[in-house]
Protein backbone atom coordinates (compact mmCIF):
# COMPACT_ATOMS: atom_id res chain seq x y z
CA UNK A 1 0.00 0.00 0.00
CA UNK A 2 1.30 3.23 -0.93
CA UNK A 3 2.12 5.58 1.76
CA UNK A 4 1.73 9.31 1.40
CA UNK A 5 3.77 12.06 3.60
CA UNK A 6 2.41 15.43 4.96
CA UNK A 7 5.38 17.37 5.82
CA UNK A 8 5.12 20.59 8.11
CA UNK A 9 8.78 22.58 7.97
CA UNK A 10 8.22 24.90 11.28
CA UNK A 11 10.24 28.55 10.26
CA UNK A 12 9.97 31.36 13.13
CA UNK A 13 8.01 31.78 16.39
CA UNK A 14 5.44 35.48 16.20
CA UNK A 15 3.65 36.79 17.94
CA UNK A 16 -0.12 38.07 16.90
CA UNK A 17 -2.31 40.43 19.03
CA UNK A 18 -0.48 38.99 22.00
CA UNK A 19 -0.66 35.17 21.16
CA UNK A 20 2.63 33.43 20.20
CA UNK A 21 2.25 31.61 17.01
CA UNK A 22 4.45 29.27 14.69
CA UNK A 23 4.91 30.10 11.16
CA UNK A 24 5.72 26.99 9.22
CA UNK A 25 5.62 25.83 5.21
CA UNK A 26 3.38 22.53 4.27
CA UNK A 27 4.42 19.69 1.81
CA UNK A 28 1.55 17.59 0.71
CA UNK A 29 0.63 15.93 -2.78
CA UNK A 30 3.77 18.21 -4.62
CA UNK A 31 2.43 21.26 -3.26
CA UNK A 32 3.46 23.54 -0.92
CA UNK A 33 1.41 26.00 1.75
CA UNK A 34 2.38 28.54 4.49
CA UNK A 35 0.78 27.59 7.97
CA UNK A 36 0.05 29.13 10.93
CA UNK A 37 -0.02 27.10 14.70
CA UNK A 38 -0.71 28.56 18.36
CA UNK A 39 2.37 28.26 20.03
CA UNK A 40 1.04 27.36 23.11
CA UNK A 41 -0.75 24.53 21.95
CA UNK A 42 1.26 23.06 19.13
CA UNK A 43 2.06 19.44 18.68
CA UNK A 44 5.41 18.73 20.02
CA UNK A 45 8.11 18.29 17.46
CA UNK A 46 9.09 14.23 18.49
CA UNK A 47 10.28 13.04 14.42
CA UNK A 48 6.86 10.61 15.22
CA UNK A 49 4.54 9.91 12.36
CA UNK A 50 1.65 10.81 12.85
CA UNK A 51 -1.13 8.87 10.95
CA UNK A 52 -3.97 11.28 9.45
CA UNK A 53 -7.57 10.08 8.93
CA UNK A 54 -10.99 11.69 8.68
CA UNK A 55 -13.19 12.57 11.24
CA UNK A 56 -16.67 12.50 10.93
CA UNK A 57 -17.83 14.08 14.59
CA UNK A 58 -17.67 17.17 16.51
CA UNK A 59 -18.34 21.34 15.64
CA UNK A 60 -15.62 21.74 13.24
CA UNK A 61 -17.20 18.55 10.66
CA UNK A 62 -20.73 20.08 10.98
CA UNK A 63 -19.40 23.61 10.15
CA UNK A 64 -17.15 22.34 7.32
CA UNK A 65 -20.23 19.76 5.89
CA UNK A 66 -22.45 23.87 5.82
CA UNK A 67 -24.63 22.72 9.05
CA UNK A 68 -23.33 24.95 10.93
CA UNK A 69 -22.88 28.89 9.35
CA UNK A 70 -19.69 28.04 7.36
CA UNK A 71 -18.98 31.77 5.52
CA UNK A 72 -17.31 30.63 2.49
CA UNK A 73 -20.03 28.04 0.51
CA UNK A 74 -17.13 27.06 -1.21
CA UNK A 75 -15.78 24.75 1.59
CA UNK A 76 -19.00 22.24 1.94
CA UNK A 77 -18.44 21.97 -1.25
CA UNK A 78 -14.92 20.16 -1.31
CA UNK A 79 -16.05 18.01 1.39
CA UNK A 80 -18.79 16.05 0.25
CA UNK A 81 -20.31 15.19 3.42
CA UNK A 82 -16.60 13.65 4.35
CA UNK A 83 -14.87 14.28 7.29
CA UNK A 84 -11.99 17.02 8.72
CA UNK A 85 -8.52 15.56 8.10
CA UNK A 86 -7.47 15.00 11.34
CA UNK A 87 -3.56 13.60 12.62
CA UNK A 88 -3.58 11.38 15.26
CA UNK A 89 -1.38 12.94 18.09
CA UNK A 90 -1.54 10.33 21.39
CA UNK A 91 -3.26 12.26 24.29
CA UNK A 92 -5.41 14.78 22.25
CA UNK A 93 -8.33 14.86 20.44
CA UNK A 94 -9.24 16.70 17.27
CA UNK A 95 -6.17 17.87 15.96
CA UNK A 96 -7.07 18.88 12.60
CA UNK A 97 -5.87 20.86 9.62
CA UNK A 98 -8.63 23.71 8.55
CA UNK A 99 -9.11 27.37 7.58
CA UNK A 100 -7.17 30.19 10.35
CA UNK A 101 -5.13 33.57 9.35
CA UNK A 102 -4.05 33.94 12.93
CA UNK A 103 -2.41 31.56 16.15
CA UNK A 104 -5.29 32.66 18.34
CA UNK A 105 -7.87 31.07 15.84
CA UNK A 106 -6.05 27.69 16.49
CA UNK A 107 -6.37 25.21 20.13
CA UNK A 108 -3.57 22.76 18.52
CA UNK A 109 -4.74 22.50 15.40
CA UNK A 110 -2.83 23.39 12.00
CA UNK A 111 -3.88 26.22 9.87
CA UNK A 112 -2.77 27.10 6.23
CA UNK A 113 -2.52 29.83 4.08
CA UNK A 114 -1.16 31.17 0.87
CA UNK A 115 1.30 34.03 2.39
CA UNK A 116 2.88 34.55 5.11
CA UNK A 117 2.58 37.80 6.44
CA UNK A 118 5.03 38.30 9.10
CA UNK A 119 2.82 37.77 11.75
CA UNK A 120 -0.08 36.19 10.40
CA UNK A 121 -0.95 34.15 7.14
CA UNK A 122 -3.42 35.01 4.36
CA UNK A 123 -6.30 33.08 1.67
CA UNK A 124 -6.30 30.14 4.64
CA UNK A 125 -9.85 29.29 2.52
CA UNK A 126 -7.89 29.40 -0.41
CA UNK A 127 -5.22 26.95 0.64
CA UNK A 128 -7.97 24.88 2.36
CA UNK A 129 -10.06 24.24 -0.66
CA UNK A 130 -6.30 23.37 -2.48
CA UNK A 131 -5.42 20.81 0.27
CA UNK A 132 -8.19 19.04 1.35
CA UNK A 133 -8.73 17.68 -1.89
CA UNK A 134 -5.60 16.24 -2.43
CA UNK A 135 -5.31 14.71 1.13
CA UNK A 136 -8.93 13.65 0.70
CA UNK A 137 -8.01 11.64 -2.44
CA UNK A 138 -5.74 9.89 -0.97
CA UNK A 139 -7.53 8.71 2.26
CA UNK A 140 -10.74 7.67 -0.65
CA UNK A 141 -8.36 5.17 -2.19
CA UNK A 142 -7.72 3.72 1.41
CA UNK A 143 -3.88 4.36 1.04
CA UNK A 144 -1.82 5.95 4.09
CA UNK A 145 -1.35 9.29 5.29
CA UNK A 146 0.80 10.36 7.90
CA UNK A 147 2.16 13.76 9.03
CA UNK A 148 5.30 14.63 10.44
CA UNK A 149 7.01 17.70 11.58
CA UNK A 150 10.88 19.31 10.96
CA UNK A 151 12.10 22.28 13.14
CA UNK A 152 14.75 22.84 11.43
CA UNK A 153 13.83 25.90 10.52
CA UNK A 154 13.69 27.77 13.99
Amino acid sequence: MKTNIITLERKKIVTHNGTKGIIGEMYAGGRIWDTIENYNKAILCDTVLYKVKYRNVGRMFEKYNGRQGMIDKEVPKIHHGRGMIEIEVPNRDAILFHIANYPEDLEGCIGMGKKDCGTWISSSTKAYCEFYPIVAEMLDKNEDVVFVISEEGL
